[in-house]
């Protein structure tokens, strides 16, 4: 996400000249939080982060909120993806003082209109005080908290995967939905058998991949990264009790890895939500040579319609498919 129309929106709106302390929730990649004003970031975009790779000052990155400063009103940037937002929103309603008047801003097609028509647990009746650039500006206020535990939010979904059981937790958001994606199960399927040392997973997502990998390749060493919080923590819980020497972390593309790796494995993104977005994934291609040991090799799936086995064949001598059909390619280059 970018500072677009719903930014302009509430800039015309004046929304934030009116308190003198504003959270925003889930914003913009780009969006400078200045002064008094907090931000909680679901995604860990490489703005957010100084130099030394921490978080800004106000600024806090998780897939749990933690209301830990003073704000006078809140603006969240709806999410497309329903289970999201209402993630979002019992976070808020648990934690934030009662009476907090509540910003929501989405363009048209977030499923904002739709929202109107609904009601949110614990907070007033939801009214639009705005609309323009094919964005909707909604207006609210908490009235009452409501319960969240943490600790019941991760769903454990039993995924069989050629004869084998894996534990692999979701959490709202996360790519896959509770179950085995076509392309990742095409991946595992056409696995080279050879992989062994040091593995990354690169937009690990629920971890199903490294889980796979840490039971049925040599592997030394795995480190699990993506750019969201909501993966990693997801992650993190399905290889608790992989035995394998492991890592999650929290990453915008290679930003936070220094490492190099005999093998990197990856279903890349391109999307955030659903909002297409290949810069992620075309950054990482360029940057790959960076990071892989000498004789290192990429494996990649991919939806056939996405450009990057060309992308590979310009950074890489040998790119080969290795296994096809009628919706994705796995390639390997080295």
């Amino acid at each position: 996400m970018s500072l677009d129309n719903t930014w302009r929106l509430l800039q015309r709106q004046q929304i934030l000249e009116q308190y003198s302390a504003v959270l925003f929730v889930n914003p913009p990649a780009d969006l400078a939080v200045q002064g008094a004003d907090t931000a909680w970031h679901i995604y860990a975009h490489s703005g957010v982060y100084t130099a030394d790779l921490t978080p800004k000052h106000g600024q806090q990155v998780n897939a749990y909120f933690q209301h830990n400063s003073n704000c006078h009103a809140v603006v969240v940037f709806l999410p497309k993806e329903k289970a999201l937002a209402d993630f979002i929103f019992q976070q808020l309603a648990n934690q934030l003082p009662i009476h907090t008047p509540c910003y929501i801003v989405g363009a048209n097609d977030s499923g904002i209109r739709a929202l109107l028509k609904k009601s949110i647990p614990g907070f007033a009746a939801l009214h639009k005080q705005a609309s323009g650039s094919h964005c909707q500006l909604i207006r609210t206020e908490l009235l009452s908290t409501q319960p969240f535990v943490a600790a019941d939010v991760p769903q454990c979904t039993h995924l069989n995967i050629q004869g084998q059981t894996y534990n692999v937790f979701f959490l709202p958001g996360v790519f896959g939905e509770n179950r085995l994606d076509a392309g990742t199960a095409l991946l595992l399927e056409h696995m080279p058998a050879n992989i062994a040392g040091t593995v990354l997973d690169f937009g690990c997502g629920s971890g199903v991949i490294s889980a796979w990998l840490c039971a049925n390749r040599p592997i030394t060493q795995l480190l699990a990264i993506d750019l969201s919080t909501l993966a990693t923590t997801a992650a993190s819980l399905t290889l608790a009790s992989c035995s394998t020497a492991h890592e999650v972390r929290l990453s915008d593309g290679f930003q936070q890895v220094t490492e190099r790796f005999d093998w990197i494995i990856t279903n890349p993104p391109f999307h955030q939500g659903k909002q297409t977005d290949y810069r992620i994934t075309t950054r990482f291609i360029q940057s790959l040579k960076q990071h892989l040991n000498p004789g290192g090799r990429v494996v990649m799936v991919a939806n056939n319609f996405l450009p990057w086995p060309s992308l590979l064949q310009n950074e890489f001598k040998q790119v080969n498919t290795i296994a096809q059909n009628n919706r994705y390619t796995v390639t390997i280059a080295r």
